[in-house]
């Protein structure tokens, strides 16, 4: 019989860096809020520990209605910005192409919709009583811009007196002494 050959080898590490794999995304804000997409795994995108973002400036439509984008060349954990929408009773859209990366590894790139529904302005013209305890005060409002309903109330409003919930109406009229407020949290259209 023929001498046998012996090999030795030696045990190598071989790292593998995965590549993020994201799906595309959508979401909603009103005008002066922010937008923050983290992305993660629970939508069965793969998103590797350490996985960073970076952005080129996004399409806007309709063109100059957005304000706040920008394109991001520095990694970030997250895709984030505080966008608004000046134009009465338009809304808007910002499309964000976005480069994941992970360690040295780009992935495919994948988009962001952000729609940004346009500012809701409120004009208060307030009358107050004309003599003591004669509770004839009066606020009426003219609201523009936002995003109204398109059947029933154009939109859903709610004052406070001191701090307590009290008319659902637009304007409101015969009122005792007090703080009155438009809620400005549950003022809201579409």
């Amino acid at each position: 019989m023929e001498d046998a050959l012996t090999i030795t080898s030696e045990i190598v590490d071989i790292i593998v860096y995965q590549i993020p794999i994201l799906s595309d995304f959508t979401t909603t804000i009103c005008s002066g809020e922010t937008f923050s997409i983290d992305p993660d795994e629970t939508n069965g995108d793969i998103v590797p520990l350490g996985t960073t973002y970076t952005w080129s400036a996004p399409i806007i439509d309709p063109v100059g209605a957005i304000l706040g984008t920008s394109g991001e060349t520095t990694p970030q954990n997250n895709i984030s910005q505080t966008l608004s929408n000046p134009i009465s009773g338009v809304i808007a859209t910002a499309t964000y192409t976005v480069i994941p990366n992970s360690e040295i590894c780009p992935g495919d790139p994948f988009t962001i919709v952000v729609t940004v529904n346009p500012q809701i302005n409120v004009e208060a013209i307030v009358t107050n009583s004309a003599c003591f305890e004669f509770d004839n005060a009066q606020i009426e409002i003219t609201i523009t811009g936002g995003v109204p309903f398109t059947t029933g109330d154009p939109f859903i409003i709610s004052w406070l007196k001191d701090g307590v919930d009290y008319s659902n109406d637009e304007d409101i009229e015969n009122l005792e002494p007090g703080t009155y407020t438009l809620d400005n949290n549950r003022l809201r259209g579409l």
